[in-house]
């Protein structure tokens, strides 16, 4: 880090003199005129890159240091005085308002040199000074220092051919720059210098993605246009006058093409990663409801949502882009988490979090689901078949509305969760039969366990998908007796393809009981024929086996949070997709 000099001045602008303030101003303006010459010159006549542009001095150029060839030497600075290329057609109204910004707060008394003034040194971090930043550029070929944000060239950006989205200009202002202006500029930027270059007003190719430069111009220029206090525009200078600048020595224009991307990527990694899943913002907003409640000395109970949702929203900057908190937010938030309080359901919920496109994108999906489904056991049920569905049944996330999951407002008020409750009674409704008519034990233990966990095991124990990355031996399936084998695949057509639907939920419809399925075909016609195998396979009429669970809530399936869906994201299908959804 470079030390604090005297090249960044002892004052802010607000402080100079008058007689130095006219000088600093005569002299950059001065330097302006002299930049502005080649310029003109530069991008009429196309020399830029001419071999030895851009040599080094000796006493700035690093041992291992290598000349690029003279067509990838990155271009001069007077190069770029104007956007080159296709900049000019694709991003001319982005950089017009770019130019209309800086003349915004140039005519603010306070701002009128911002563009070339030097870095103030009485800020929060160090301050450039040539010394410290030749010594950095020698030994580390980078700097990292407070300077000027006009030290840094938006027109050579070197992705030039790339569009650049007004939008996310604003999304960035919104995000970092709506409040009121704070003593410290919110993120570093990168700019690229050739070897032994020193950096000055315009002088230094941005690296860093250009909208986080351009809406921070913009939204100081707002604030300025809105005339605000002399206390607050200094602020607003200041924290343009002191931008933490990463310089780096990138001599060709290859290698500033690869780092701006890079840069680039590096920001969308970041953001990816430490963003709040929704279960995860969930879990934050109950847990800052129950430590604020215990701050107040009152219950949570007392401690009231729209009181939560005030202090988040005061604290907590969430950007345009996220979920917002507010009292609906928490009062949802709050009904899943006390009722998912079961680790089969909590896995369910972190495992979509894993998944390319998450299931579910707003907490009152979620709500819907709990609430439909009721007790805990269906609520397992669900979630795991509207996974399943995503996952294997060509069902997309966007389908999965609140209003198409509950079915509130549609014909029969009957929707997805309704499906899945049928399917989960018609699963345990087989279970039930199996044991009454005394099918082996293996299969039953298997079939308990399937209703309790959901479709996931299932598939894992059948080969269809895989458990912690490896496909389980589905052999076992063969050393079953032919009416276990029958009832399987019984299982299988009556719950994973749902090819029974109709049968399904003409029962829900119509509120008879699910026994009543099995009287009805195809279902009675199969059950007859297990029922003539295990009367084979046991030489008589086989005996009814004990009930192993019920639905009195979640049932002992070791460590199921751990194995939960372990190998997922392979999203691996190793068998033919069904050609139906719920």
């Amino acid at each position: 880090m470079a030390k604090r000099g005297a090249a960044g001045g002892a004052t802010t602008a607000a402080r100079i003199s008058k007689k130095s303030r006219v000088a600093a101003t005569a002299k950059a303006t001065a330097v302006a005129k002299a930049a502005a010459k080649p310029a003109a010159k530069a991008v009429a006549t196309p020399t830029a890159n001419a071999p030895g542009d851009g040599a080094a001095p000796a006493a700035l150029q690093p041992p291992h240091a290598k000349t690029p060839p003279a067509s990838r030497i990155a271009p001069t600075p007077e190069a770029h005085a104007a956007p080159r290329g296709g900049i000019s057609n694709k991003n001319a109204v982005v950089y017009a308002k770019f130019e209309q910004d800086k003349a915004t707060l140039q005519g603010h008394s306070m701002f009128h040199d911002i563009t070339v003034a030097n870095p103030i040194a009485d800020g929060p971090k160090a301050c450039y000074d040539d010394d410290s930043y030749k010594s950095a550029m020698v030994q580390h070929r980078c700097c990292e220092v407070g300077h000027s944000i006009f030290v840094l060239n938006p027109a050579m950006y070197p992705s030039s051919g790339v569009t650049i989205n007004p939008k996310k200009i604003r999304l960035l202002k919104e995000q970092f720059f709506s409040s009121d202006t704070k003593d410290k500029f919110p993120y570093p930027l990168y700019g690229a210098v050739r070897s032994g270059e020193v950096p000055g007003p315009g002088t230094v190719a941005l690296l860093s993605p250009p909208e986080m430069l351009f809406a921070a111009v913009e939204a100081a220029a707002e604030k300025v246009k809105a005339s605000v206090d002399d206390e607050e525009a200094e602020r607003v200078r200041n924290n343009l006058l002191l931008v933490t600048i990463v310089f780096e020595q990138v001599d060709s224009e290859e290698d500033r093409l690869w780092r701006c991307h890079n840069l680039r990527a590096a920001h969308v990694g970041v953001g990816d990663a430490v963003k709040l899943s929704l279960m995860e913002k969930m879990e934050a907003v109950v847990e800052i409801k129950a430590l604020v409640a215990s701050w107040e000395g009152v219950s949570i109970e007392e401690m009231g949502a729209e009181q939560t949702a005030n202090m988040w929203n005061k604290h907590v900057n969430e950007g345009a882009l996220q979920e917002g908190i507010t009292v609906g937010f928490i009062d949802a938030a709050q009904t899943v988490i006390n009722r998912t309080d079961d680790p089969v359901i909590q896995g369910l919920l972190r495992l979509q979090d894993d998944l390319d496109v998450p299931v579910f994108t707003s907490v009152y999906q979620v709500e819907g689901v709990v609430k439909k489904a009721g007790t805990m056991a269906k609520i397992r049920w669900s979630l795991s078949g509207l996974v399943d569905s995503v996952l294997h049944r060509g069902v997309s996330p966007g389908e999965l509305a609140v209003k198409k999951l509950t079915g509130k407002g549609l014909p029969g008020g009957k929707g997805l969760v309704d499906t899945l409750i049928g399917q989960y009674d018609l699963a345990t409704t087989l279970t039930s039969w199996a044991r009454t008519n005394g099918m082996e034990e293996n299969l039953l233990k298997k079939m308990d366990y399937w209703c309790a966990t959901g479709f996931h095991e299932f598939r894992m124990d059948m080969a269809q998908q895989r458990d912690q990355g490896v496909l389980r031996d589905a052999s076992w399936v063969s050393t079953c007796k032919k009416s276990s084998q029958l009832m399987i695949k019984l299982y299988e057509d009556s719950i994973m393809l749902n090819l029974f639907k109709d049968l399904v939920m003409h029962v829900k419809l119509t509120g008879s009981s699910m026994e009543s399925v099995l009287q009805k075909s195809p279902i009675l016609d199969r059950l007859e024929v297990i029922t003539e195998a295990r009367t084979s396979e046991l030489g008589g009429k086989p005996e009814s086996q004990p009930s192993a669970q019920s639905d009195a809530g979640p049932v002992n399936i070791g460590d199921i949070e751990v194995q939960l869906f372990s190998s997922l994201g392979s999203h691996m299908r190793t068998y033919p997709r069904p050609s139906f959804a719920l």
